[in-house]
């Protein structure tokens, strides 16, 4: 069966409470350039943000935390592990 359709008519935030829950997970290393960007891009998700910086030496941490992200601080052990991490958080 088709999911139902979606009621466009009213405000963002009635149309948000119709969309299911989504989670972001990102990986970054010294990414004070673009994370408010990208962080600011996925803020309609409903359920959680979680960032994995790779022990930046720049303010991708405080950027993260300010804009609402989880954020847990991890030393590289791959793109493969970090993304793995971060989705284990995210569940």
């Amino acid at each position: 069966m088709p999911p139902a359709a979606l009621n466009t008519e009213g405000s963002a935030a009635g149309i948000r409470a119709q969309l299911p829950g989504l989670s972001v997970v990102m990986v970054a290393k010294d990414a004070a350039a673009t994370i408010e960007a990208a962080l600011r891009s996925v803020g309609f998700c409903s359920e959680i943000i979680v960032v994995i910086d790779d022990d930046s030496s720049d303010a991708t941490e405080s950027i993260s935390r300010r804009l609402r992200a989880h954020v847990e601080i991890r030393p590289w052990r791959g793109y493969g592990p970090s993304k793995q991490d971060a989705v284990a958080l995210a569940t």
